[in-house]
């Protein structure tokens, strides 16, 4: 805010030859040319700032974004982690099940296997729905908070292309 103070009053200053010195009304375009044509780098140079400005304001939400990125990738990881232990632990019981009918098999090898199926029997199946529930409440919200930074970084890439064709 005090770049655009400074350069309204340099601004003001320039033009001082329309409005300060001339006790005569403004004609109807404003300023006289001359004032215009001094006022025109300052603009160039206002507009060339703001583009830089909108650029780091991009590169800072890209960066979010991609920690955004990072968090949704590392809660379906988990996800997938989980599903691959059901996968894991379902795949275990059904080998002990083929093994337990054999029958040539030993006894303290068949009470081994029974007591590993049983502790298999014992843990729930799947994860909890209460930590299904939490990652899926996560997926949800870095979702949305992903799709909120994707809509400024495209706004502030489309305030920036405007700037800079507005300024050809």
């Amino acid at each position: 805010m005090r770049a655009m103070e400074w350069i309204l009053a340099i601004g003001a200053a320039t033009t001082g030859i329309c409005w300060g010195q001339n006790p005569a009304p403004l004609p109807a375009t404003g300023c006289s040319t001359d004032a215009l044509r001094l006022l025109q780098p300052l603009w160039t140079e206002l507009r060339a700032l703001r583009v830089e400005l909108l650029e780091d304001r991009r590169a800072t939400q890209q960066a979010k974004l991609q920690d955004l990125e990072k968090q949704l990738g590392a809660v379906l990881e988990q996800q997938r982690e989980l599903e691959l232990e059901q996968s894991s632990r379902v795949n275990q019981m059904a080998e002990i099940e083929t093994q337990l009918q054999q029958p040539n098999l030993e006894k303290n090898e068949r009470e081994e296997l029974e007591s590993q199926m049983t502790q298999l029997r014992s843990v729930p199946p799947g994860p909890s729905p209460a930590v299904q529930n939490v990652l899926s409440q996560r997926e949800a919200r870095v979702r949305g908070l992903l799709a909120e930074q994707e809509q400024r970084v495209n706004a502030i890439e489309q305030l920036a292309r405007q700037l800079t064709t507005g300024a050809r």
